[in-house]
């Protein structure tokens, strides 16, 4: 008789720590130039549609050229090949926003911070003097976001 067994690699959900990292101190490494944190690679995740046409391609085309608001990149454990998190990077036109999604085996901790990351958004918005201005634009990026969320979960979390 022989008996096999499968040894499966566990996906430790993201730990405080790492969201910490991604939300505050990646931004600080970016803008200063530091080594990437011990223990860590990063490696840039490139979001991308299918050709699409008919009479959503309007709809399609918005999304498409919203999208080109965000980077997204992944960040691993050195010894780990599914991410503990996905860094996203909003390129505001008022400030650059770095957000976490944590991986799917996170802790409720970790998950109800990142459920605020959409508020978040709202200071790569510019104040405007006209508040329907800037209520279009943050309904925008949040419509953005969501859609990014969607790709991320359905995509990269299997």
């Amino acid at each position: 008789m022989i008996v096999c067994t499968t040894l499966a690699q566990t996906i430790k959900g993201t730990t405080m720590e790492e969201y910490n990292y991604v939300v505050k101190g990646y931004k600080v490494q970016q803008e200063s130039g530091l080594d990437m944190k011990k223990g860590y690679r990063i490696d840039d995740i490139v979001i991308t549609f299918p050709a699409f046409s008919g009479p959503d391609y309007d709809m399609y085309s918005v999304i498409t050229e919203g999208m080109k608001k965000f980077k997204v990149k992944a960040l691993y454990r050195q010894t780990e090949t599914v991410p503990c998190a996905f860094i996203i990077l909003c390129k505001g036109s008022a400030d650059d926003v770095y957000l976490c999604i944590p991986n799917k085996n996170s802790d409720d901790e970790v998950w109800s911070k990142s459920v605020l990351n959409k508020f978040a958004l709202s200071s790569a918005i510019p104040n405007y003097a006209d508040e329907e201005q800037k209520n279009k634009e943050q309904d925008e990026l949040f419509t953005y976001y969501d859609y990014l969320l969607l790709f991320i979960c359905s995509n990269m979390m299997k």
